[in-house]
């Protein structure tokens, strides 16, 4: 049983707000350096588990809940790898509105994908969307909550937006199960010092709308599956 927005928003106690000033100049800056060589790069980090998790978003998530036709938003789209994939699955869209914080990135994705006339990139904060509610079939995020100072609001945000009984889809770095949860909780830190990302709790608030879940390599990612009411 699905529960309504309404109740999602009263359980998390949630009010808008945005990306704090030095976390988005922090995002901006690192994926500025990141941006010319990020699609080179990416082959370096997706040919194990994370690599397993993307197939798997794309081979059985996408073909099942992304309808035919449908007007899908990408959240943190960075350079487009989830227009990719929806591309390769052959599902038509309507439109697709892809929204980062990172105007470089964004650059690389409009630079690819100029050709396709469906396709809209803006440059936005998913903590607070401009968009109406009710607009979009499908929504999907991969690897952004992780930069997302409040993960609660970027989410109910999604869920606004989306039509009723559509779904939204969210990848994301976790922490493993024991004891493999422990270096990488020792190691988050470092991490940060460098590059402002953090690892989530597999589960962490969204079983409220959580429809499916799925852990890969003993829980370092997770892929979640989340319904809007259709009554919302």
């Amino acid at each position: 049983m699905m529960i309504s927005y309404e109740t999602i928003m009263t359980s998390l106690s949630i009010t808008k707000s945005t990306v704090g000033t030095g976390q988005l100049t922090r995002i901006q800056r690192a994926y500025k350096v990141i941006a010319p060589a990020y699609d080179r790069l990416r082959p370096l980090w997706t040919g194990g588990a994370l690599g397993h998790a993307e197939r798997f978003l794309e081979r059985r998530v996408l073909p099942q809940y992304c309808p035919p036709g449908a007007t899908v938003l990408d959240l943190g789209c960075g350079t487009g790898a989830n227009l990719e994939r929806l591309l390769r699955t052959g599902i038509p869209v309507s439109r697709y509105v892809g929204v980062d914080i990172s105007p470089a990135m964004l650059g690389r994705a409009r630079q690819k994908f100029s050709w396709l006339k469906s396709a809209e990139f803006y440059i936005g904060d998913i903590e607070r969307l401009s968009f109406s509610d009710n607009t979009f079939d499908f929504a999907l995020s991969t690897w952004a909550l992780e930069h997302v100072p409040q993960i609660e609001v970027a989410v109910t945000e999604a869920l606004r937006v989306l039509k009723r009984g559509a779904h939204l889809a969210v990848l994301f770095h976790s922490i493993p199960d024991f004891p493999w949860g422990i270096p990488v909780r020792l190691a988050e830190p470092i991490f940060r010092l460098a590059f402002p990302i953090r690892f989530l709790d597999p589960d962490y608030q969204f079983s409220i709308s959580l429809e499916h879940h799925w852990h890969f390599a003993k829980g370092l990612h997770t892929l979640l599956l989340l319904a809007k009411d259709e009554y919302a």
